[in-house]
């Protein structure tokens, strides 16, 4: 026999047993009867139990009982799955973002040095360009100052060129360094050898240098060109204005 049909059956009649047992606790707490002889009368056997219905009805417990464990532990099992799912995806979804985050300021540093070096550029450029203004303002500054500068010397010149001092001025300095008892020759203009001849054709310097002075109409008033025994010294109005323009010319080009 089934062992769950056995252990049914034994249950039942425990029940049926105990039955009468409680009917004799009851009446036994009432007052005592008379005693008397009951005959011995057979105890009828238990009522037949269907097995059949017994199982079926223990089946569909036992199985009521599983489902709801298995549907218990399916919950619990889908809630962990959803909970994992959840913590997975978050965790997933922060380092999206952070990976996000990171690019988009790598491509934020990336331009800002783009434009950083596209302004040093502009700024490089604009201060070339500055420099290169401000060099030729400077030059042509210097080149005005010089042209200025010049012709107010060639004025100056122009109006003392016409004296005794200044021509003798000149003739001393071209005649710098010469020995005294060189023959020397001055070839001068008229007019200037007029301011300077005292009528002999001849001029004393106070180093003792007498020179002969020779009237030379090409010769601007003011200038000299001394022929000596060491070659000749062009001390000429128009060679020395140009030279003195030339210093001022490569001043003008210098650096500012």
């Amino acid at each position: 026999m089934d062992p769950v049909i056995q252990a049914a059956r034994v249950a039942l009649g425990r029940t049926l047993l105990a039955a009468p047992s409680s009917r004799s606790a009851a009446a036994s707490s009432q007052a005592p009867a008379p005693m008397r002889v009951v005959p011995d009368v057979p105890v009828p056997p238990p009522p037949a139990v269907d097995e059949a219905a017994l199982r079926r009805a223990v089946e569909a417990s036992l199985r009521t009982e599983y489902e709801q464990r298995v549907q218990s532990a399916i919950a619990k099992e889908r809630e962990a799955a959803r909970q994992a799912g959840f913590d997975q995806g978050m965790a997933e979804g922060r380092a999206a973002a952070q990976d996000e985050a990171r690019k988009a300021s790598d491509a934020l540093r990336a331009d800002a040095r783009k434009a950083e070096a596209a302004l040093r550029g502009r700024i490089d450029h604009v201060l070339a360009a500055l420099g290169d203004a401000h060099g030729t303002a400077v030059s042509a500054w210097r080149a005005d100052v010089a042209d200025a500068a010049f012709e107010a010397l060639v004025r100056v010149v122009g109006d003392r060129g016409v004296t005794r001092e200044f021509v003798l001025a000149m003739v001393n300095r071209v005649c710098t360094g010469l020995d005294a008892d060189t023959t020397v020759v001055a070839r001068m203009h008229p007019r200037d050898i007029a301011l300077l001849d005292s009528g002999g054709g001849g001029l004393a310097l106070g180093s003792g240098l007498v020179l002969t002075l020779v009237a030379d109409e090409t010769l601007a008033e003011g200038g000299v060109v001394v022929d000596a025994a060491a070659g000749r010294f062009d001390g000429s109005l128009a060679t020395q204005l140009a030279r003195l323009r030339e210093a001022f010319d490569g001043a003008g080009g210098g650096a500012p």
